[in-house]
């Protein structure tokens, strides 16, 4: 015996199951991936505001210095090795120092500048 939809009693299918399953994947694994890219953004920040941190932290200690001392901090190293001090002679009394950071293999490293004066 042959059953006939029964007016209001039509059900989804099998090709509309499939497709809004389908649909429902593409979505989750979409809310997924960029779910992990925010977390990849996120730690890579972290790993930023810390090394900014380090290198104003760097840059404060040299301020304490005495300007006759500074051009021996030229080449020394910080933060494990992983950041380097400049200091180049601009004129006699005006110094420039420069901190480079290398806080990210993938990523620039974080340069300061700042002018040191005799008189200050």
């Amino acid at each position: 015996m042959n059953k006939k939809a029964v007016p209001g009693r039509e059900g989804f299918t099998l090709v509309e199951i499939i497709l809004a399953v389908s649909l429902f994947v593409l979505i989750i694994s979409t809310f997924g991936f960029l779910l992990r890219r925010a977390g990849d953004a996120i730690a890579s920040v972290d790993g930023l505001s810390h090394a900014l941190y380090a290198a104003r932290s760097e840059m404060e200690e040299i301020r304490q210095i005495s300007f006759d001392k500074l051009l021996t901090l030229n080449g020394s190293v910080f933060c494990g090795g992983r950041g380097k001090i400049l200091v180049i002679p601009v004129l006699a009394d005006l110094l420039r120092i420069e901190l480079e950071l290398k806080w990210n293999p993938k990523r620039p490293a974080i340069r300061l500048y700042s002018l040191r004066s005799k008189y200050l």
